[in-house]
């Protein structure tokens, strides 16, 4: 299940916007990235909060803005609707109809608080296999002030906005994005088809077939042993990153070759099947983490980002071991979007990114997408972007989708 569409009607007494969604397939090569691009207010962070407040259950983001209908698609042919009149949020999916309070969470009454929680459940069972992920930036707080604040206002602003970068600073220097890293070498080692795209037959299925065929014509000791030095080679660049390899003997099955008949070929040949198999699904989370130090090489110039197996070590080229609160405001922020990128899952996987351009330079701004996109290898999940820069589509120009009435080249989208 993937999104397919989100649409609405007098979002700020304005704008209708009408925004697709390209789907993937598992043979999909092309990323699903759709960017919207416009002016301040016309709704961008809006559409991302209210795409994530339907996934979420949590529709404050509905009652805080004027809007009349708002809809959400999927590409199972199923759709929520929420729409607001005369004080009434009302809330539709597979049929069913509530009315939630205007002012705060909770039904509109009391008496149908259970039909409110059974219409939740209804829709996070059938939305199960979406991973629906928001990520922005604590400097909204302060990006968000208008500038008809009074001083006062702003002084307050400015206040609350050294306070959550405290907070972030606060947060990374914890190393959760090292944790996360680290979680993800484990559980990518335990279920790899959760997080990779592998193209190839289950295992199951090749080794029926390789017990039932009347004589492989492959199945050579020749091949065999071919087959075990591949996976010996995989494995040793696999142990660079701590992960579990398999415990085997590669002299006793050698020996086993030179004297084996056609039946002992064939099992011993399932078997390296079984070995080859299991080291190509450690070898995608290899791929994946050998491509995100690559990413992260390319950006920085006087740190290095590395993969271990207790996560994430951040050097400085002088030597010095650095806490992730010790990058700076653009550095964590490239960090933090291309760990997302990194332990992203395969299939139903939403990635929502809100300015991801912040503290960025524009050089970093133009390669950000496409780099994202390398981190995510073998999962294609669907990206989001919500951006002020037209740098940031430089890569993916025909993913770009300019709202907002007045919007160099293009008018809003209805």
């Amino acid at each position: 299940m993937q999104l397919a569409r989100f649409s609405i009607n007098g979002l700020f007494d304005l704008h209708d916007y009408s925004i697709p969604f390209p789907t993937t397939t598992e043979d999909s090569s092309d990323p699903a990235v759709v960017i919207l691009h416009g002016y301040n207010g016309v709704g961008k962070t809006t559409i991302l909060r209210m795409i994530e407040g339907i996934m979420k259950m949590d529709f404050n983001p509905f009652r805080a803005v004027p809007f009349r209908v708002a809809t959400l698609e999927f590409n199972t042919g199923e759709s929520l609707r929420v729409s607001k009149a005369k004080g009434v949020l009302r809330v539709a999916f597979q049929g069913v109809e509530v009315e939630l309070h205007p002012d705060h969470g909770g039904p509109r009454e009391e008496s149908s608080s259970a039909q409110v929680a059974e219409f939740r459940t209804r829709f996070e069972l059938a939305t199960r296999s979406i991973n629906f992920e928001f990520l922005g930036d604590a400097r909204s707080a302060f990006d968000n002030s208008t500038s008809d604040l009074d001083s006062a206002d702003l002084d307050r602003s400015f206040l609350e906005y050294q306070r959550l970068l405290r907070s972030r600073d606060k947060r990374a220097g914890k190393d959760e994005l090292s944790k996360k890293v680290q979680n993800f070498v484990r559980n990518a080692q335990l279920d790899s088809k959760t997080f990779f795209r592998s193209g190839e037959p289950e295992l199951f299925d090749r080794i029926i077939n390789d017990l039932t065929s009347p004589q492989r014509l492959d199945m050579t000791p020749e091949s065999i042993r071919e087959q075990l030095f591949i996976v010996r080679e995989m494995e040793k660049q696999q142990i660079g990153f701590d992960l579990r390899i398999d415990e085997w003997d590669l002299d006793r099955l050698s020996r086993l070759l030179e004297e084996s008949n056609q039946h002992t070929l064939s099992v011993i040949g399932t078997y390296a099947e079984l070995l080859r198999s299991r080291a190509d699904s450690r070898q995608f989370v290899v791929d994946r983490l050998l491509t995100f130090e690559s990413v992260m090489a390319d950006f920085l110039h006087d740190k290095s980002v590395k993969v271990t197996g207790k996560g994430l070590t951040i050097t400085s080229d002088s030597g010095r071991v650095l806490k992730e609160g010790q990058l700076s405001s653009g550095e964590y922020q490239l960090l933090y979007l291309m760990v997302a990128a990194l332990t992203t899952r395969r299939r139903g996987t939403v990635i929502a990114m809100d300015e991801p351009e912040l503290s960025m330079h524009v050089e970093w701004q133009r390669k950000l997408v496409p780099s994202l996109i390398r981190c995510a290898s073998r999962a294609n999940p669907q990206f989001l972007f919500a951006t002020h820069s037209p740098d940031v589509a430089a890569s993916y120009f025909e993913k770009l989708v300019v709202i907002g009435r007045g919007a160099p080249g293009a008018a809003a989208i209805s």
